[in-house]
This record gives structure tokens, sequence and C-alpha cells, in this order.
């Protein structure tokens, strides 16, 4: 008969814990009507992460995704500013031509906004799915079909708003390729810059449609859920696939034994 080890009782009972902490954290600024603040994200990110350097200590930066080698540093930063001009233009046209206003982009709050999701759902959540799902084709789908689940929602929730089948299908495409980008690299740096680039150009204070006021979730049909950004949606999820200075053989995501980088 197998012995009862009360330690490792123990062990299994701080881990759910902590990831019940970080669930809790990770909502709580979704229910949160304190503004645009950064604060709104940032201090339950430092919350988790001083979790994960408690947990983890020298291990910690790689398991929050910020091992990041020099040169995907230099990549991701260009991949940011790239992928923020051409955001700009897209959304600006998209835009004009639906007759839609964005009023006061507030840069930081959406930087925190989406730092506080990179860190979450692929450092943390694909991190810890690795160790059960052995799919990579899995483990990038599951998650990015939870992720598009969840917009329409969360929208619907709040602001009683329906988003069409083609705006859901762009975050699931979106949202496979950053899966399928963190799987490989095993870090957050271009998922961070490409998610960053578009939200920049996309989120505002305050949206107007053809001259009248409408919440954000409505202007999902007109952007999110216009063609040209299924398309664009389409094309990164290809890329992200075939490009390959971005295959890794095997999958050892951040929750895995620490190893040396190749």
């Amino acid at each position: 008969m197998r012995n009862f080890d009360i330690a490792q009782v123990r062990s299994v009972s701080a881990n759910a814990a902590i990831a019940l902490t970080i669930f809790a954290l990770f909502v709580y600024p979704y229910l949160s009507w304190n503004g645009l603040s950064p604060t709104r994200y940032l201090i339950p990110d430092l919350v988790i992460a001083a979790l994960i350097f408690a947990r983890f200590r020298a291990d910690a930066l790689r398991r929050l995704g910020f091992a990041i080698p020099m040169a995907d540093c230099a990549i991701a930063s260009l991949l940011f500013g790239l992928g923020t001009l051409i955001a700009t233009v897209l959304v600006r046209h998209l835009a004009e031509s639906r007759e839609i206003e964005v009023i006061g982009t507030h840069a930081l709050f959406t930087i925190s906004q989406v730092l506080h999701q990179e860190i979450v759902l692929h450092a943390l959540l694909l991190g810890f799915l690795s160790k059960y799902v052995k799919s990579q084709p899995a483990l990038a789908v599951g998650p990015a079909a939870v992720f598009a689940a969840v917009h329409p929602l969360h929208y619907w929730w709040f602001f009683g708003a329906a988003l069409p089948l083609s705006t859901i299908a762009t975050l699931f495409f979106f949202g496979v390729a950053m899966n399928v980008v963190f799987i490989r690299t095993r870090h957050v740096a271009y998922s961070l810059a490409i998610h960053a680039a578009w939200n920049l150009a996309r989120f505002g204070d305050q949206y107007f449609v053809r001259k009248r006021t409408v919440f954000e979730s409505q202007t999902f049909a007109e952007i999110e859920g216009s063609e040209p950004v299924l398309a664009a949606a389409l094309l990164l999820l290809g890329v992200t696939i075939i490009v390959p200075g971005l295959h890794i053989p095997t999958l050892r995501t951040s929750w895995s034994k620490p190893h040396n980088h190749e």
C-alpha cells in the first residue's frame, strides 16, 4: 500500500492556493471600474510576480515569460514599431470608411492591460497546461477558443451587446497565432509586441459611430469583424506556423524544468 505523503499534499495545496490567487488577481481588473488607470492592472501583476518569485526564485523570470534573449528583444522591438504603424493605418482606414471616431487612446493603460494578459494567459496558463496537454496543436487551439468565447460573454454581460461570428473568428485566429509564438519561443516578447501594437492603435476612451456615442463592444463588429482584419489574423496565423525561425522541435514551456536556451 502506498504511503501517505503529507509533504506532497501540502505542496499540491500550496500550488492550488497560488493558482486560485493568480486567477482572482487576473479577473479583478476586469470587474473593477477604477477608470483607465494603469494601476488597475499593474498592482495585480506586481502581486502575481511576487508570488512567482517567492515560489520559484531564480527560475521566476522564465516562468513569467521574461527570460528573453537579447536578439529576440531587438526583433520584438522592431516588430512592435512596424506593427503599430501597420495597425494604425489599417484601423484609421476602416474607421474612416465606417464613420468611426476613437477619442483619447490611453497608452499606459493599454500597455498594462496587454502585459497583464500576456503574463497570465501565455506564460502562466500555457506553461501550466503544457504539463498535462502534450499535443502542441491542442495547446495552441484550446486556450485560443476560450479566449475568443470569453469576449462575447464579457461584452454581453457588461453592455448587452452581441459580437458577430466574424469578430469571434478574428479573435480565435489571433489567439492561436499568439499561442503558437509563445509555445515555440517560450517567452512573451513577440506576442506582447504584436498584441500591444494592435491595442494601442485600436482602443480609446470614447467611440462615435456615425456621430452616435457607442460602447467599445459595438465597434468590434465594425473593426475586428471586418474582412481586412479577419484576413490579417489568418495571415498572421499562417506566418507564425511556417516561419522556420520559430521552429523548436520540443515543447518545453515555462513550467518545465529549467533548461539552457539553444
